[in-house]
């Protein structure tokens, strides 16, 4: 072993200080309750945090670890070049042991770079943590201090963890008492997190919480595999943005007018809605909404202002665009699992690709002699509805091959043979009632988006309620249900709670199928990853794989079986349907609504990669 190691079997400073005596008897009876309450025998229960900075492909490189034995108390340090001579942790991880961290998948991260297997039982005071206090106010965050500050126990202050975090990631030799303040600082961490564990205990359902632990565990390897990207073309588009926006904007604005020296006008908009007649929603101040998600709404009414919203969020996510990509050509980023109130993945959106404007997904691409593919959940939140809601009828429309002229015709409005082809415009009205009603949208709304009467679209809702009788009156108890109970819960236990004032109805009514479809996509990562898939991404209800072009169609096949056993543990029994895209090398993905601002930009592209290799 190095000199310049700190021995792990030494004590540890805060140990000679007595900065561990927190730990008593008591405390030890309190954890051996918890484990008789779920009958589960544990030989050892610990602790564990580590300290890291990104590789070149942004995966981490370790620094320290260390680890915390709560039943013994004993606490061992090691340093990155005791760590990287070791094949397995310094730590029992079996059937029997548990093993506690904040925010794990960073700490799975580390041991996929020390090429170590997981934990077999991982609990994530951050994922617990996020789960008690949903749908309530976290005066400091989610981070550990705010965890911390919570349960009222005394932390450090962030400036200190910034200074800390400055010291281990921009220094790139240590010196023996850097390496002893970084030691100390992880280990700071790493009692404040049993501290924390102890303060958690009573809220802590231990299988549920390991089972929310096995996806921490599945995220950090999606997080390790990154997305493959054309890092060549992406490069050269951010290098000569300014230019190409520009000329976009001039491009895509000769149809609406509504850009001036390459600034949105709002009042050009407004005059250009008016000239043809368009409906659009303004806010209070009497001033058109701008927001993306209002122009995706109502380009389903207006599809002619499709190019419109896809310039305008191709132009936000370049104000803020921050996307890494490795030595590799692959792009990384932490995936923020359990983020959102219904627990999805909430990773940020200058960063992930699939958060940015649709055209950035164009710059996905596999590598040479591979294929990417995309599996996604066929009406995911509608086969959630019929399952849970126990309506027979919306069971048997989800069933169809087509759920929306099934509708149409049960509710005689449409003849038993009709196509998408024959009542292209009766399926529209009924497929926008469907998916709107899911997430409380009202007569308004629909008739907005259907360019139609309020009253038509009244009656849309009225068939829709009359049709599916039991959805609407198991909408309606879950909304009572948590009125009463003050929260609503997902079959794995992902709470959501329900604060005493300012609340939004239509939240817990979307609950069960927003929480319940995150449930399930992390059930199917799970699945994927076990099967021997290479998981490269999870995307709301759908997840990126990767495979060589001549195994593609076997690992497809196995993810969507993967998808559909996940989908019945979820569901009771009752099977979602899935669909795939696949983009073999050379191609690249191109989604929907994004092939003509693409085909502008990539001329663009490959004419200025022609001039870069002259």
């Amino acid at each position: 072993m190095s000199s310049q190691c700190l021995q792990s079997s030494s004590m540890s400073a805060l140990q000679e200080s007595g900065g561990i005596q927190f730990f008593n008897r008591t405390q030890r009876r309190k954890i051996t309750r918890f484990l008789k309450k779920y009958n589960f025998h544990a030989d050892n229960i610990y602790v564990i945090d580590y300290e890291f900075k990104p590789d070149g492909n942004g995966n981490p490189r370790v620094v320290c670890l260390v680890v915390y034995e709560l039943l013994s108390g004993n606490v061992y340090r090691y340093w990155s070049c005791e760590l990287y001579q070791m094949t397995s942790p310094p730590f029992k991880i079996g059937d029997n042991d548990i093993t506690i961290a904040y925010f794990a998948s960073a700490e799975m991260g580390c041991h996929l770079a020390l090429n170590w297997p997981f934990p077999a039982n991982l609990i994530d005071l951050y994922v617990e943590f996020s789960n008690i206090t949903n749908g309530l106010e976290r005066p400091h965050g989610k981070g550990l201090i705010g965890a911390l500050q919570y349960f009222g126990i005394i932390s450090m202050e962030n400036c200190e963890k910034k200074d800390m975090r400055d010291l281990i990631l921009h220094t790139e030799e240590h010196s023996h008492l850097e390496r002893k303040m970084i030691l100390d600082y992880c280990e700071v961490d790493v009692i404040s997190t049993a501290k924390l564990f102890l303060a958690m205990l009573e809220y802590i359902d231990l299988y549920r919480s390991m089972h929310r632990g096995n996806y921490m565990k599945s995220s950090s390897i999606m997080e390790y595999n990154g997305v493959p990207v054309d890092a060549e073309m992406l490069n050269l588009f951010l290098c000569h943005r300014d230019t190409i926006k520009l000329e976009l904007i001039e491009k895509v604005d000769r149809e609406y007018g509504v850009y001036q020296e390459g600034v949105f006008k709002t009042n050009k908009f407004l005059e250009y809605l008016v000239a043809h007649g368009y409906e659009w929603p303004f806010t209070m101040s009497g001033i058109p909404k701008l927001d993306d998600n209002t122009f995706k709404e109502m380009v389903k009414t207006y599809p002619q202002l499709n190019d419109l919203r896809q310039l305008r969020s191709m132009l936000s996510s370049l104000q803020s665009i921050s996307i890494f990509i490795g030595n590799d050509g692959r792009s990384r980023t932490i995936l923020s699992p359990f983020a959102s109130k219904s627990s999805r993945n909430q990773p940020s959106n200058s960063k992930f690709i699939f958060g940015m404007a649709k055209i950035f997904r164009c710059f996905l691409k596999p590598s040479f002699g591979t294929a990417l593919a995309y599996p996604d959940y066929c009406q995911q939140e509608f086969g959630i509805a019929a399952a849970f809601s126990g309506d027979q009828n919306m069971m048997d429309a989800y069933k169809d091959s087509d759920p929306y002229l099934w509708f149409a015709i049960k509710a005689g409005q449409a003849p038993l043979n009709a196509t998408k082809d024959s009542h292209k415009e009766i399926r529209k009205k009924f497929k926008a009632t469907s998916l709107g009603v899911l997430f409380c949208m009202e007569a308004h709304g629909l008739a907005r988006r259907l360019g139609i009467h309020y009253y038509e679209a009244k009656e849309l809702i009225a068939m829709h309620k009359s049709v599916f009788k039991q959805f609407w009156k198991w909408s309606e108890n879950n909304l009572n249900r948590a009125l009463l109970t003050r929260k609503l819960e997902t079959v794995f236990g992902w709470n959501i709670h329900v604060p005493n004032e300012d609340y939004n109805p239509r939240t817990y009514r979307n609950f069960p199928m927003q929480g319940n479809g995150a449930e399930m996509l992390r059930l199917a990562c799970q699945y994927i990853i076990e099967s021997g898939v290479k998981l490269c991404a999870p995307i709301h209800d759908a997840v990126l794989i990767e495979a060589p072009i001549n195994e593609i169609d076997d690992v497809i096949a196995k993810t969507q079986k993967a998808m559909l056993k996940a989908s019945k543990v979820i569901l009771d029994g009752f099977e979602l349907k899935t669909d795939v895209e696949v983009i073999r090398y050379p191609d690249r993905y191109i989604p929907e609504g994004a092939e003509e601002i693409w085909s502008f930009v990539e001329e663009k592209l490959i004419h200025l990669q022609g001039v870069k290799n002259v």
